[in-house]
């Protein structure tokens, strides 16, 4: 996937690589009984990667991000979150919690965390995997595309180019831009869905043949 200088540098992830950086350490810990020191937890420069978090409110008044621990009072604006927000907003760390919740219920709450929750609250971006899931579930391929499209910027931030994890998400995009009409899109997902399945699979892999048959013309 890289060069590397030496095999020690290798790493491979544990857990979900958008998990909040606290949270993901703690887990690491508890299961595994180590503390990882990792490029998302040791360095990592983006700036979102610093604000990632589980309690990232929006502000309704000026987009700016809320903390739900503290006085939900905005820092930039001084607006206030209102007191209906908060409760849907730990509704929805209810259900990402436990992932017990009708596929319906869990496309309501995903309408709503875009109106309540911050685009890097960690909350947030684990609701959207499970919206999308529930979006297949109904067979709602356009909802399916329209959470993707919400949270690509995350996945580029978050996972490495050459990340599996990516390629699968550029795969399951590009299928879905087709299915919606967007060809010019779905073809940039499927050029990145086959570049990176070619480095981790090999164009000789039958899953690299299927993804040469998704596009319009099959």
């Amino acid at each position: 996937m890289e060069s590397l200088q030496d095999f020690n540098s290798c790493r491979i992830s544990y857990l979900h690589e958008m998990l909040p950086t606290a949270e993901r350490q703690q887990q690491l810990r508890d299961q595994y009984y180590f503390t990882c020191d990792c490029r998302l937890c040791t360095g990592l420069t983006q700036e979102a990667c610093s604000e990632l978090n589980t309690g990232r409110l929006r502000c309704a008044g000026c987009d700016a991000a809320v903390s739900y621990q503290e006085s939900m009072a905005c820092e930039q604006c001084g607006r206030r979150v209102e007191d209906a927000a908060v409760k849907q907003y730990e509704e929805m760390i209810r259900v990402v919690k436990t992932r017990h919740a009708e596929p319906e219920d869990i496309l309501r709450m995903w309408d709503q965390s875009e109106r309540i929750a911050h685009t890097w609250d960690a909350a947030r971006l684990q609701l959207a995997e499970l919206a999308m899931k529930a979006a297949l579930d109904r067979v709602e391929v356009g909802r399916f595309y329209a959470v993707g499209q919400a949270v690509l910027a995350n996945y580029q931030v978050f996972f490495h180019p050459n990340s599996l994890s990516l390629g699968l998400f550029w795969a399951k995009m590009a299928k879905a831009a087709f299915y919606e009409g967007d060809m010019k899109v779905g073809g940039e997902f499927l050029r990145k869905a086959l570049y990176v399945c070619s480095l981790t699979y090999g164009k000789n892999h039958p899953y690299f043949q299927y993804l040469l048959n998704i596009g319009p013309a099959s």
